[in-house]
């Protein structure tokens, strides 16, 4: 597998290789480091975004004709702090965080989102002075995503919410077996917060214990 990182330009900036022996069928990890010299930092106003390209060949030579597969991943660094007495820090800067909360719809348009309908709403909304949303009630899609890293825009990343029918309050068992982070090492630059009900009251204690 070869790993390359490019700069918002295309150009390569760092690279490693591992090779190893996979049987047919079976799974394997790969963990790589490289270190990325007088960063460019994702922020608001400069949303700077690297690539990180994978790509498997067959065999240990780095040729189009023994390509195998080819995944290419755009993503942010920043740093992030939440503080009690002085709020919100991006990069080491005071940012206050204006935003609303967006559902995963578009009104008549239905559920299935086309690009152009996310990428005019969400431009229309930075022109607005809106620099953060919150994905309600449900997770945002990969699209969304990947426009709010290039617009510059902040993200409540809610994974679930709770919902009602009449006489009583049902919660997602994804929720309930809800272990692991979800913010992956790779996540998207935009995403601050990545969160699950936004009524917490509603939970049981045991449900509470779980999601700690």
């Amino acid at each position: 597998m070869n790993v390359e990182i490019l700069d918002a330009e295309g150009v390569k900036i760092a690279g490693t290789f591992d090779a190893r022996y996979i049987d047919p069928g079976r799974e394997q990890r790969f963990t790589v480091s490289m270190w990325l010299k007088d960063v460019h930092l994702w922020c608001i106003e400069n949303p700077y975004l690297y690539t990180a390209r994978f790509t498997v060949y067959s065999g240990e030579e780095i040729i189009p004709a023994k390509l195998v597969d080819k995944i290419e991943i755009p993503f942010g660094i920043r740093s992030i702090e939440f503080t009690k007495d002085n709020g919100f820090f991006l990069n080491g800067q005071h940012v206050k965080i204006q935003g609303l909360a967006l559902h995963h719809d578009a009104g008549l348009l239905g559920a299935a989102v086309p690009e152009k309908v996310w990428e005019r709403r969400l431009l229309k909304l930075r022109e607005m002075g809106c620099n953060a949303i919150r994905n309600a009630h449900s997770a945002a899609s990969p699209e969304l995503l990947d426009m709010c890293d290039k617009f510059g825009l902040m993200v409540f990343d809610e994974f679930h919410d709770e919902w009602q029918i009449p006489g009583k309050r049902i919660i997602p068992t994804s929720i309930l077996n809800f272990r692991k982070p979800a913010i992956p090492a790779l996540a998207p630059a935009s995403i601050l917060i990545s969160g699950v009900i936004k009524t917490p009251p509603l939970l049981s204690a045991a449900t509470a214990t779980i999601l700690r």
